[in-house]
């Protein structure tokens, strides 16, 4: 259980981990705190299950005073997780005055005074309030940093979260840039990742495709296996969502080939049976544009547009046909294969 919860393989080390918390024995403490951890970090995580296994570590006999910090820093990451941001603000005061200026607790006040912040619908009455909270989740970001002495985990999540400051000040320049520094420095990590995809949608509310496919082309690249994704600010469903809807955005502005270039940059991070169902719903849609500037043009100028909606239709008609082989004992093989023929026929 530990070789596989250290690999990363949250998922995998999960059962293992149960089976040996059923063996009572003198580590099942510590195989308690792993179990919370790793229901916490798989790659869409289980909050629930997390904050019970932590239940239980708290409530060991004789719990040292640093396991007992440490699972209240843990019980408020995971009640604000879920939503539950009164019992986070209400654990966060059970812990000690030794604990007040580690970078943990500064963290999640930070997160605490974001959310305060998100609460407000922003007009004129509460633009003062909303913009006290920013500037003290801003405060307590670079004292965490301070404290962390820009080293490790702590100041990598301090980095994604001053950007998501910027962004609801309003200041998406400078979020950008933000974002783009965490991701260019730690690229591999969590922080990168989701700093990473915030930047590729800005850069696409922004109107920047180039820049945002880059971004997102260097995303599914760094963030690896799906097995060992673990990501607290970006479940591996959510990456999906938000890498689809990029997908989608290209389609509609008609930016065919960085939508379909996008649909090949996708495994193994998003499956290969979507991958390829989006490659095909783009060479579709491509091909149906590229038919219908033909139809403005004179004949001889529409000829070799034409030919090409018809390049896109064949590739169309067989994207839709390997999906209908990945599809074979589902309910859309049927779908599939008509859409298939029906591009081969156009």
């Amino acid at each position: 259980a530990r070789s596989l919860f250290e690999a990363g393989y949250y998922a995998k080390s999960l059962p293992v981990l149960r089976e040996a918390i059923e063996t009572p024995g003198e580590r099942t403490t510590e195989h308690l705190r792993l179990l919370s951890e790793a229901y916490a970090r798989d790659a869409n995580p289980q909050w629930e299950k997390s904050r019970d296994a932590n239940a239980q570590f708290m409530a060991r006999q004789d719990l040292p005073e640093a396991d007992r910090i440490e699972g209240l820093l843990r019980q408020a990451r995971l009640e604000f997780a879920m939503k539950q941001h009164d019992d986070c603000r209400r654990t966060l005061e059970q812990l000690p005055a030794l604990a007040a200026d580690r970078a943990e607790m500064l963290l999640m006040r930070s997160q605490l005074e974001l959310h305060a912040a998100d609460e407000l619908d922003g007009n004129d009455q509460q633009q003062s309030e909303m913009a006290e909270h920013l500037q003290n989740a801003v405060r307590l970001l670079r004292k965490a940093q301070d404290v962390d002495g820009h080293r490790d985990t702590a100041s990598r999540q301090a980095d994604y979260l001053l950007g998501q400051c910027l962004k609801r000040q309003g200041d998406r320049a400078a979020a950008v840039q933000q974002f783009y520094r965490t991701f260019a420095a730690h690229p591999d990590t969590p922080e990168g990742v989701a700093a990473g995809m915030a930047e590729a949608e800005l850069r696409l509310a922004d109107g920047d495709d180039k820049s945002a496919f880059d971004t997102l082309r260097r995303v599914l690249r760094e963030a690896g296996d799906p097995d060992a994704y673990s990501n607290p600010w970006l479940t591996l469903n959510e990456l999906r969502q938000q890498v689809e809807a990029a997908f989608r955005q290209f389609v509609e502005r008609r930016d065919f080939a960085r939508a379909v270039e996008l649909t090949r940059e996708m495994p193994p991070l998003v499956p290969e049976v979507t991958a390829v169902r989006l490659r095909a719903e783009g060479k579709q849609a491509w091909a149906l544009s590229v038919l219908e500037q033909a139809g403005s043009l004179a004949n001889s100028a529409a000829a070799p547009v034409e030919a090409e909606a018809r390049e896109h239709f064949r590739g169309a008609g067989r994207g839709f046909s390997r999906l209908a082989r990945l599809r074979e004992t589902s309910r859309e093989y049927s779908d599939d294969l008509w859409n298939s023929a029906e591009c081969f026929a156009r």
